[in-house]
């Protein structure tokens, strides 16, 4: 209730245009470099490095484990107060170094200086559990500073409709821009192809973190809620309360089964293109990519009014079983038409 009339009290936009862009920057981070990977590491260790897969299930199940634990884990440490938070903010220090290092530590992945299996192993288990929780550490802090600094519902919508257009770009980009680079066979051409990601990613973080800063009175409400809380819940506790929540059980299993769904598809793309297309032209993969971004411009209308007219819970449920229904048909792929 505080929260809500405190929200109504404020004015309706606080921050300028250039902020609600650069704050919705995020977004792009997010899916541009969660597509790069999901389409391309996997396709790189086992089609172009021959990794077994015995090793790379290993590798992804042991990140997977880790997955699971650093984000909560993270957030636990992020949410305490330090000696930068009175003069950087409570989510500004965490945001510029993970989003920062974020972006190089992609093109890691791909550099691998080991030529037998175990070594390979080791090196992209160490580097994407990095990958992890660089990820986890500035796209923690990003969406927790969210409520916190836009107040009203209106400059909200405006942010969040910002960080939908980058989110676009950013997973169109993350899918079609390697395959512009990349020749399969040629393991020097991935390196490339990661150089470059990591450079966008890397100059797209540097413009986001405008948005992102803390003013005075953002920070000073920050420490007042920080000093008036007698002690902070332990790690393992609020871990507990979480799980006994079942509407938040019920929620991240389901949003578990959609990124299963989502993450099978994009791994999925390169393998389509050669193995089931029987194609080696890597532009295939651009136009795949391409009527992905047309079924979600032309979703996003249908969806919105669906939210507004039925609710969000609806909207989610009833997407949930239309996705899940519609992800049937890729099992029969045979070519590219079929496909797009």
């Amino acid at each position: 209730m505080v929260y809500r009339d405190m929200a109504e009290t404020v004015e309706k936009s606080k921050y300028s245009k250039m902020v609600h862009v650069s704050y919705g920057i995020g977004g792009f981070l997010d899916n541009f470099f969660t597509a790069a990977f999901t389409v391309r590491v996997l396709e790189f260790y086992e089609n172009e490095l021959l990794l077994s897969i015995f090793w790379i299930g290993l590798a992804f199940g042991i990140y997977g484990f880790w997955n699971m634990i650093n984000d909560p884990l993270l957030g636990w440490l992020s949410d305490r107060k330090t000696r930068f938070t009175r003069k950087w903010g409570r989510r500004y220090p965490w945001f510029a170094v993970g989003a920062l290092a974020y972006a190089w530590i992609y093109l890691l992945i791909f550099i691998v200086p080991f030529g037998d299996d175990f070594g390979m192993f080791m090196w992209l288990l160490i580097t994407i559990c990095i990958f992890e929780a660089l990820f986890s550490l500035w796209q923690i802090n990003y969406l927790s500073l969210f409520p916190d600094k836009f107040r009203s519902n209106f400059e909200r919508t405006k942010v969040g409709a910002w960080n939908t257009i980058w989110g676009l770009i950013g997973i169109v980009l993350g899918v079609a821009l390697p395959p512009l680079i990349i020749e399969y066979g040629d393991v020097g051409s991935y390196i490339i192809a990661g150089i470059i990601v990591s450079i966008v990613g890397f100059v797209l973080a540097i413009f986001s973190l405008p948005g992102m800063k803390e003013d005075e009175e953002l920070i000073e409400r920050q420490i007042r809620i920080l000093d008036q809380q007698k002690e902070q819940e332990s790690f393992v506790k609020s871990t507990k309360r979480a799980l006994k929540n079942k509407n938040f059980l019920s929620y991240v299993l389901t949003y578990m089964g959609h990124m299963v769904m989502t993450t099978m598809m994009l791994g999925s793309l390169a393998y389509y293109n050669k193995y089931i297309i029987g194609s080696s032209a890597e532009e295939n993969e651009i136009i795949m990519a391409l009527a992905f971004l047309l079924a979600v411009l032309l979703a996003i209308p249908v969806w919105s009014y669906i939210g507004r007219k039925f609710g969000n819970k609806k909207a989610f449920v009833w997407g949930t079983f239309i996705t899940t229904f519609l992800f049937i048909p890729l099992f029969f792929v045979s070519d590219l038409l079929l496909s797009a």
